[in-house]
């Protein structure tokens, strides 16, 4: 343990050439609409460097080349599009250039401050004449300003007079087609797809700009930058302009010890939405609005939002700042890269990276937005407010897929639109309705919220329950229970079987709740239900028939070992021998042909016990148990989304000590590059994984049917851990050390909650502490 580690920084002391690309995806600074990969000030060779500007939900699609297609196949990829670049300056000192990569430094400090949402660089550098130049930089994507980001470079001569020259850039970025054996990276477009098609210096609102347009030519979609900058002393100025990008040189006359301090104000609105017919005005009048206001004060702004994120969001390790450190990176990251707009989610690399295309997932409902349900219910709200702009969509998808009824969700996309060229392992992947569905009633069980219910909730639940009446059906053979053929579950590394066990367990209770909150809102606002009701042609028979088919639902289960069976086929294979292969060979899905990897026992990450997971209520703690032996030991962990859940299954068994185990490959996957990919972006349910392993594994925190309940265990190297968690209106301070367990309520009010199955009234004003061994 390094007691020198500060726990709300990450710091950097050596610029290393072979860590850049994974040091720039863990600098990315981000407001979950902008997001800038901390490439630095200078550009990095190639190889070494993935700089990119990247905007939520801003994208190109091209054609997906099949060597044999089919029928219903997805169209088009998608590609979340690498912008133009706003950051880039070069400092000169007697026409020699300063670069990390080449230059020599005398010191070299970089830190992302997590809690005050900012980064920061100081270098002094020596140049050839031996002239020593103190260059410090801050740079900043706005919280509270949702277009806007902000850069200052501050150049102090500290040895010498004489005339220093910066220039800024606005460079546009081009497209290259990069091919690659990789699933897990998205193959980019072709020149020309995405384009500059206008760029300019201008006035706007009596500040000098520098202004740029980029197109994608087959989604429609464009993007204005406007760049507007103030300089602390006077100077000479020259504008330059090329095809692709525009120059501003400022030429000054510097004194010994004197700074001088360049800021840049920088906005980017795209043509989607509110702001399709003036994007390029908004733009400018965005960029020149925060320059009004000053560097000064968006700090300020930006510290007052993440005090505020932190009050009730932080989580600490107590006696391990390592760990500390590590926990409030992943949510410092989860934060900066969650769409908050209602039009957008969190991509699976967030915005770090270009790593799977920046398309969302399921995981984003899975994983994320529990996170945010607890911490800041409004993201989690607009995360499935983003599901319900995109409804649509899943319907055409549902016709496309031969179901007459319903909405049927992509497996991996940014507008709806399936963008996933293998269909078994993509498309196939039902699950994602329920796992939607579960999202949404998770989070009208937390909040209350009837008007989310009444404007998107109930809708998304009877769509999607649709599909499985329509897909399922009645089995004879299995005692007339209802059963869902040709589906992929979770477990990517086995595909399109039947009776996927998570699968129907989870479609079990999208029906069960389509029913639920049909009726539910039927008896609190009868009108509302009925414009529902007519809008999508709902009859009351198919409240009926959803009720009859979660009620038969098949949930396979093996007799003899007694325990649940992944679908009907997977314990009837052979098991893959996970010890005999190379070490070298992980991931499978790199290294083996897909049909190598079905026909074995062999999980790429947790699919059963993820459903024991979500519904924990619905096993028994023996069925946990076995069910968990059993997978344990036919899991490669090659997603990143794998680890986390087991910590979590390994603690609800009791086993804290495998919990804590895989709890120290999730928490460091990112800062510890544990998958060998993090220069393609972090991983962001798997950062959200990290959460889940302390709160509901290590805090055994669980809801269901309005009930709060912990079972809280402390690991053996851990002095204790404290958390802050919201429920229906109530926020709620646990923490748990060597003496005991306490609750605190740090709203007004008063909540019940369940402490290892006793009930517990938690006021305002009024800790409650039990000692180890000790009942509610």
């Amino acid at each position: 343990m390094n007691s020198q580690i500060d726990s709300w920084k990450i710091v950097e002391h050596e610029f290393k050439l072979c860590h850049n690309a994974n040091q720039e995806s863990i600098f990315t600074l981000a407001n979950g609409f902008i997001g800038m990969r901390g490439d630095g000030e200078e550009a990095i060779s190639d190889g070494f460097s993935k700089p990119g500007t990247f905007i939520n939900g801003f994208f190109e699609k091209a054609a997906i080349i099949y060597g044999e297609s089919g029928y219903g196949f997805a169209k088009n990829k998608q590609i979340m599009l690498n912008v133009c670049n706003a950051k880039q300056l070069t400092v000169m000192v007697d026409g020699e250039e300063f670069h990390p990569e080449h230059s020599r430094m005398e010191s070299y400090y970089r830190e992302l401050d997590m809690k005050s949402g900012i980064e920061i660089r100081k270098v002094v550098w020596i140049t050839e004449s031996g002239k020593r130049v103190l260059i410090e930089n801050r740079n900043l994507v706005s919280m509270t300003r949702k277009f806007v980001a902000a850069r200052e470079c501050i150049v102090t001569p500290l040895n010498f007079s004489g005339p220093i020259q910066i220039e800024s850039y606005l460079e546009g970025s081009k497209y290259i087609e990069e091919k690659t054996d990789d699933p897990r990276v998205e193959e980019g477009l072709g020149d020309g797809d995405f384009q500059v098609t206008e760029r300019t210096h201008m006035e706007h609102l009596g500040r000098k700009a520098a202004f740029m347009k980029q197109a994608a030519k087959n989604s429609g979609l464009s993007v204005a930058c406007t760049v507007t900058e103030s300089i602390s002393q006077v100077c000479n100025e020259v504008r330059e302009a090329e095809e692709d990008w525009l120059l501003t040189r400022y030429m000054i006359s510097a004194s010994e010890n004197e700074p001088v301090k360049l800021q840049k104000y920088i906005s980017y609105v795209t043509s989607q939405r509110e702001f399709e017919d003036c994007y390029e005005k908004t733009s400018a009048d965005q960029a020149c609005e925060a320059a009004g206001a000053g560097f000064e004060q968006l700090l300020k702004e930006q510290a007052l939002y993440m005090e505020e994120f932190w009050s009730h969001g932080d989580v600490a390790i107590k006696g391990d700042p390592s760990l500390t450190q590590s926990i409030r990176f992943n949510l410092f990251h989860l934060l900066q890269s969650t769409g908050r707009d209602s039009f957008t989610s969190t991509a699976s690399k967030g915005l770090s990276g270009e790593g799977y295309g920046g398309h969302y997932f399921w995981e984003s409902e899975a994983y994320i937005a529990p996170v945010f349900l607890f911490l800041a219910e409004s993201i989690a709200k607009s995360m499935l407010e983003y599901r319900y702009t995109i409804l649509d969509k899943a319907r055409e998808q549902a016709r496309l897929m031969g179901h007459e009824t319903g909405a049927l969700y992509s497996w991996r996309s940014i507008d709806g639109e399936e963008a996933s060229a293998y269909f078994p392992a993509g498309s196939a992947q039902y699950h994602i309705n329920g796992d939607i569905a579960f999202a949404v009633v998770r989070y009208l069980d937390a909040t209350l919220d009837m008007d989310f219910l009444e404007k998107c909730g109930l809708e998304i639940l009877l769509e999607t329950a649709r599909i499985w009446t329509d897909m399922g059906h009645y089995s004879a053979l299995k005692g007339g229970k209802f059963c869902i053929d040709c589906v992929t579950g979770p477990d990517e590394y086995t595909a399109i079987v039947d009776n996927n066990c998570y699968t129907n367990l989870m479609a079990r209770e999208n029906l069960w709740n389509a029913v639920k909150y049909a009726r539910l809102l039927k008896e609190e606002n009868g009108k509302r239900y009925e414009e529902i009701a007519e809008k999508i042609g709902l009859k009351i028979q198919e409240l009926e028939e959803f009720q009859k088919a979660a009620d038969l639902m098949y949930i396979p289960y093996n007799e003899n070992l007694q325990i649940h069976m992944q679908d009907d086929t997977f314990l009837y294979r052979k098991v893959l021998d996970l010890d005999k292969i190379p070490d070298q060979n992980f991931p499978l899905l790199l290294h083996y042909h897909p049909l190598f990897i079905y026909r074995h026992q062999v999980c790429k990450q947790p699919d059963l016990l993820l459903a024991q997971f979500f519904l924990f209520n619905r096993f028994t703690d023996e069925e946990k148990k076995r069910n968990f032996d059993y997978y344990e030991k036919l899991a490669t962990h090659d997603s990143s989304l794998s680890v986390c859940i087991f910590s979590v299954m390994a603690a609800e068994t009791g086993d804290v000590d495998k919990a804590y185990d895989y709890f120290m490959q999730c928490i460091r996957t990112d800062l510890d590059d544990m998958q060998k990919n993090t220069k393609d972006g972090l991983h962001m349910a798997n950062m959200a994984g990290a959460w889940l392993s302390i709160v509901h594994g290590f805090a055994g925190m669980n809801t269901a049917e309005g009930e709060l309940s912990f079972k809280p265990r402390l690991p053996k190297q851990w002095e204790g851990y404290e958390f802050s968690v919201r429920y229906r209106g109530k926020e709620i301070k646990v923490e748990v050390d060597r003496i005991g367990v306490s609750y605190e309520m740090k709203s007004e009010g008063q909540l019940t909650i369940t402490h290892w199955g006793e009930a517990v009234d938690v006021a305002f004003g009024n800790k409650r502490v039990f000692k180890w061994g000790e009942e509610g």
